[in-house]
């Protein structure tokens, strides 16, 4: 049975209600891509290549988000890849029916690599907002969200997609950006912790100030 205490503490309900959100409306937006890609182009290698951009600009936006959240306060660098990510799928749904393939593309692109920019510094926020004891059980929850989205979401972006288009889904994906946002922002400042000074030089053995050459 899965352990719910987590959720009785304020700040991992805003990261778990954000998680749940953006992943739940991340998985329409990728549902609406990918099913408007092979309507307009009527090519799947087109349709896979949408999906190949998205998982380069995973890869890419974790290096650098790893750099950010090593250098940067936390919490502001995942409010600004959010926003820029909701920025992105705000364009996506005001351009959906009429922009030609590369600019959906790039604006695809530049949504992925916003959102995965924020994911190492997201990553940290589990143990400020929980008590150590209760980590795992946190952990257990927010893949619980994943799964979920992860299999509902397509399911409901066929839904939505054959009800309206895939504007609404994008405009769904850029409302709950913001949504998590607004949850985020009641998180506390969190700075990465300082590195230990530099070892270099090393003390030579023989008494001196820095290593000899052919002493150590």
């Amino acid at each position: 049975m899965t352990d719910l205490r987590p959720l009785r503490q304020r700040g991992f309900r805003r990261v778990w209600l954000s998680a749940t959100a953006t992943g739940l409306s991340g998985q329409l937006a990728a549902t609406a891509l990918l099913v408007q890609v092979q309507v307009d182009s009527g090519s799947v290698l087109l349709t896979g290549l949408a999906g190949a951009l998205a998982a380069v600009a995973t890869v890419a936006g974790n290096l650098v988000g790893g750099a950010l959240a090593d250098r940067c306060e936390r919490r502001r660098v995942v409010l600004a890849c959010t926003v820029a990510a909701a920025g992105c799928a705000a364009a996506l749904a005001l351009v959906a029916g009429s922009a030609p393939l590369p600019v959906l593309l790039t604006l695809v692109a530049a949504q992925t690599l916003a959102g995965a920019c924020g994911a190492p510094a997201r990553r940290t926020f589990l143990r400020r907002v929980l008590p150590a004891a209760d980590v795992p059980a946190g952990v257990a929850l927010l893949h619980l969200s994943f799964q979920v989205g992860l299999l509902a979401g397509p399911a409901v972006g066929a839904l939505l997609l054959s009800a309206t288009g895939p504007s609404v889904a994008y405009g769904v994906d850029a409302a709950a950006a913001l949504v998590a946002v607004a949850l985020l922002r009641g998180l506390p400042a969190h700075r990465s912790p300082p590195r230990p000074p530099p070892r270099w030089p090393v003390p030579c053995r023989c008494g001196g100030g820095r290593c000899c050459a052919g002493c150590c």
